[in-house]
C-alpha cells in the first residue's frame, strides 16, 4: 500500500504540475435515489484547498439525473491540499448529493522507494 507524499518525504513520490502551473483533478458526483433527488440543471464544482480556491468547473452540463453519478476530468490551479468543496446548480433547481469523490490525479507514487 502506498501512502499519501509528504512534506517530509518528498521523494516518495512527485506532483506532475503543467507549464502553467495547474494540476489535473477528477470529481465524481452522486446524486440520491429519491424522484426529486436529481436535477437537469447544469451542475458546478469548485475545489477548495490549503492554497486557496479552484476555478469554477461545469461538470455536468446536462445535470444529475436521480439515482445517477457523473464524473468529470479537469486541470485547476494548485490548490494545495483538498479541505472541500463547493457545488452549485448554474439554473433553478435542486440536487440531493450522497457521493462526492476527489482526486488529484497528479500525484504519482514510485514504490520502488
Amino acid at each position: 500500500m502506498l501512502a499519501q507524499c509528504t512534506p517530509s518525504e518528498p521523494t516518495k513520490c512527485f506532483l506532475d504540475i503543467s507549464k502553467d502551473g495547474r494540476i489535473l483533478f477528477s470529481v465524481t458526483v452522486k446524486s440520491g435515489s429519491g424522484p426529486n433527488d436529481g436535477t437537469k440543471s447544469p451542475v458546478a464544482f469548485t475545489i477548495l484547498g490549503t492554497k486557496g480556491k479552484g476555478q469554477k468547473k461545469i461538470i455536468s452540463y446536462k445535470g444529475i439525473p436521480n439515482s445517477s453519478s457523473k464524473s468529470a476530468t479537469f486541470n485547476s490551479n494548485d490548490v494545495g491540499s483538498i479541505v472541500g468543496f463547493e457545488l452549485a446548480l448554474e439554473e433553478n433547481g435542486r440536487l440531493s448529493v450522497v457521493y462526492v469523490k476527489i482526486q488529484n490525479m497528479s500525484i504519482f507514487y514510485n514504490k520502488n522507494l
